[in-house]
């Protein structure tokens, strides 16, 4: 029994051993730390607390920012709204001008969905420039948060 006692608890050091220098940084900060960054010289730890509750601020800035996006992209699709509407009625008109024909209707509508195909595309613009800002705007703050 007791050979079997002494090889687990140098199964346990051997184990521990590789942790530490695997991951030195684990031995460099203390209990109540988290590693943030390191170069070759140093780590660099900071208060688990305050980490987390600068992250977790971050978190919530980021949720602002995309509700802002999604107020903001709201506000360019109103903006659009009486381009569509006169579209849609360009369709609608042209198709009952024309004798509801297939050709007609084809026609009309045809150029007609020209206009949401630009709406759409301006949308997508829109929001691909708010969300890169956000997500931009994201990295700062976790950077900042390791200072």
């Amino acid at each position: 029994m007791h050979a079997r006692a002494y090889l687990l608890r140098g199964l346990r050091v051997v184990i521990t051993a590789m942790l530490v220098i695997a991951h030195p940084a684990f031995a460099q900060c203390g209990p109540n730390e988290v590693l943030v960054g390191e170069d070759a010289d140093n780590y660099y730890c900071k208060d688990r607390a305050e980490y987390a509750q600068c992250l977790k601020q971050s978190g919530l800035q980021e949720q602002q920012d995309k509700t802002d996006c999604a107020y903001h992209i709201q506000g360019v699709a109103a903006e659009a709204a009486p381009s569509l509407s006169a579209s849609a009625k360009s369709c609608v008109l042209g198709c009952l001008g024309n004798g509801l024909t297939l050709r007609g209707c084809f026609s009309s509508c045809g150029l007609a969905a020209d206009v949401p195909t630009q709406v759409l595309d301006r949308l997508v613009d829109e929001q691909n420039v708010c969300l890169e800002r956000v997500l931009s705007n994201q990295k700062q703050r976790q950077e900042n948060c390791k200072r």
